[in-house]
């Protein structure tokens, strides 16, 4: 696998990297912010859903997070 780094401001890097590759799909992780948050910081995610010139997938990081969390918890439990 390749690995590539970018530096630059997030949004203006990944609206470039995506219509150079011509991506036909960007996947990205939310934090899950409440409103006010997003209201006072802004926001990566929305910021893409408006120039962005392919389909965006959202990923809630923190229900990916607690449901990997979860498993393993499982796991062991089952090991034990």
């Amino acid at each position: 696998m390749e690995r590539l780094v970018r530096h630059g401001m997030v949004v203006d890097t990944l609206l470039r990297e995506a219509t150079d590759w011509q991506a036909d799909l960007l996947v990205v992780g939310s934090h899950g912010k409440g409103w006010a948050q997003r209201v006072l910081l802004g926001s990566v995610t929305e910021r893409l859903i408006n120039h962005l010139p392919t389909s965006l997938l959202v990923a809630p990081v923190g229900v990916a997070a607690a449901a990997l969390a979860k498993g393993r918890q499982r796991q062991v439990a089952l090991v034990h």
